[in-house]
């Protein structure tokens, strides 16, 4: 179950509640400022609540029409979440809808296909939750490594850490529009710090087609001469795990940065 906030403009309230009823179905947590009893209620500081429910939410569902492009708080509901980190979906309602804002996402076009593009807006929801881990599992398989960390290939019975998970994917997403910078996981030897990134966060990542990851590999005292082959132009890095190796992931087009243990 991802957390997706529902972003549109008043005109277009009819096809926010549709989409908002097969987000529910599919069984996602979604927030629609307008719904009795989880919206925002009467009286209530509306700005504040739809900061809160941004903060909390994994992805943003922006209903693209002609209304939404010219709203003011519609653009700010993305500039925010895009600042927090949050999955990004434009999903078209209107033919020639086109967000400044959303022209570098890849669009789900609701207007003409809303089979397909629902589907597609599922499918992107369901990796962000974890779908990754509906790998087949080999029967015979010992799902225990013991003292040695969790991998991408036993990604499929790691569990519990969905919430750190989702943090880490959002601080590297919004790092992206960001100058630079790092981003550590630091932790005491053996408390999972290398299960996190090398089994949580870099299969999440693989499944996004805006990152690209490589296997680990030893730094040593030359870590470049012994990284995995040749980066992406001004690859945003996300390392673990440990003095002894790292692994990585690279966002394809935007600045430098680093998450690593």
């Amino acid at each position: 179950m991802a957390r997706v906030f529902v972003s549109f403009s008043t005109p277009d309230l009819p096809t926010a509640r549709e989409v908002v009823t097969w987000l529910r179905a599919d069984g996602h947590d979604v927030f629609l400022d307008r719904d009795a009893g989880t919206g925002i209620g009467a009286g209530e500081q509306w700005r504040r609540r739809l900061y809160t429910e941004l903060s909390r939410v994994d992805a943003v569902v922006s209903v693209v029409t002609r209304a939404s492009i010219a709203s003011t708080w519609c653009a700010a509901e993305l500039g925010i979440a895009d600042a927090l980190g949050c999955l990004l979906i434009p999903l078209r309602a209107a033919d020639d809808a086109h967000h400044p804002l959303l022209e570098h996402r890849q669009y789900a076009d609701y207007h003409n296909d809303p089979a397909a593009a629902r589907a597609r807006v599922l499918d992107a929801l369901r990796h962000l939750d974890g779908g990754f881990t509906g790998r087949r599992w080999r029967d015979g398989t010992n799902p225990f490594p013991g003292l040695e960390p969790f991998t991408s290939s036993t990604a499929a019975v790691y569990f519990g850490r969905s919430a750190e998970i989702r943090e880490l994917a959002n601080r590297l997403r919004a790092a992206r529009s960001r100058p630079g910078g790092i981003l550590v996981v630091v932790g005491s030897s053996g408390c999972g710090k290398s299960s996190l990134l090398n089994a949580g966060l870099l299969p999440l990542l693989a499944h996004d087609a805006e990152w690209v990851t490589a296997p680990p590999w030893t730094p040593g005292d030359d870590p470049l001469a012994g990284s995995p082959g040749r980066w992406p132009t001004r690859p945003t890095v996300a390392g673990s795990s440990g003095p002894r190796a790292a692994s990585t992931a690279c966002s394809r087009p935007t600045r430098p940065g680093c998450a690593g243990s």
